[in-house]
């Protein structure tokens, strides 16, 4: 019997991240939380997990630059990719109700999405980084007049229940996700392929234009680009990139041999599929 696949992601149990893994794999998986997201990388890449899932983009607060400098740095390579809506619920102990709830752990990035709930509720906030594991403590003390914003899946691994759903400001809030390995994803499945790069480029007029003119001119239709300042060298960045298509197609080795020339300094992160 195969081994189960180890699946690092970042947060408490019934994180988002913990979904993902669950979305990137049809077989069972054992899910490791961890609280940084330079823990993933780094277990990842001493073995203690198979994979990694990490953050990338959400469609409100844009992107994690972190996770992309980390990336930069990292052997790693990006070996899948799927995407989470982000729908938050109040959360509480078996028995109560809406109007029993006084006060409610939030994390804090959730803030912003849940702010008309919060007014409209007269609710006082409890910022917490890990709101689910800080609202089983109070319960267990005896607290039934506290509750958590979070989600569905976090509601059935701490046994609680669900008071109001789709609390959130915006319902159109997805959040992308990266499943990191220490080898490349070279499977072939019907899914759609995207690669993702990043470079850098010299410091003259039409730089950026001439790197990018490499795909355009080849019909490899780009997804995304974003610029990432570089820590240490103030006002200099790198680009990363993400277009369709595969490392193997004849038009992407030419474009990588042309833009490794005029590129200051260029890594592939992964071709990969693309998994809803």
């Amino acid at each position: 019997m195969e081994d189960v696949k180890k699946v690092v992601f970042k947060g408490e149990s019934g994180a988002y991240g913990e979904e993902a893994a669950h979305i990137f794999f049809d077989e069972e998986i054992k899910a490791i939380s961890c609280d940084f997201h330079e823990d993933i990388f780094e277990m990842v890449e001493n073995e203690s997990a198979d994979f990694g899932v990490v953050p990338v983009e959400n469609t409100l607060r844009g992107s994690e630059g972190e996770i992309f400098n980390l990336l930069t740095k990292s052997p790693l390579f990006v070996y899948g990719e799927t995407e989470i809506r982000v729908d938050y619920c109040l959360i509480g102990p078996w028995g109560s109700k809406m109007k029993d709830i006084e006060r409610i752990f939030v994390q804090p990035e959730a803030l912003r999405q849940v702010r008309d709930f919060i007014k409209e509720k007269d609710l006082i906030v409890i910022p917490a980084y890990h709101p689910m594991e800080r609202l089983k403590v109070v319960i267990d003390n005896g607290n039934k007049k506290t509750g958590a914003i979070f989600n569905e899946r976090a509601a059935e691994n701490f046994d609680m229940s669900i008071l109001e759903r789709e609390v959130e400001v915006e319902r159109e809030d997805f959040t992308r996700y990266f499943l990191l390995s220490r080898r490349e994803n070279k499977e072939e499945n019907k899914l759609s392929k995207r690669t993702s790069i990043v470079f850098q480029t010299g410091h003259k007029p039409g730089a950026l234009l001439e790197i990018l003119d490499e795909f355009s001119k080849r019909d490899i239709n780009m997804t995304r680009i974003e610029s990432q300042p570089i820590a240490g060298h103030p006002w200099v960045y790198r680009f990363f990139l993400d277009f369709e298509g595969g490392k193997q197609e004849g038009r992407v080795k030419r474009a990588f041999k042309d833009v490794k020339e005029k590129a200051l300094f260029f890594k592939f992160l992964g071709t990969y599929p693309v998994k809803k």
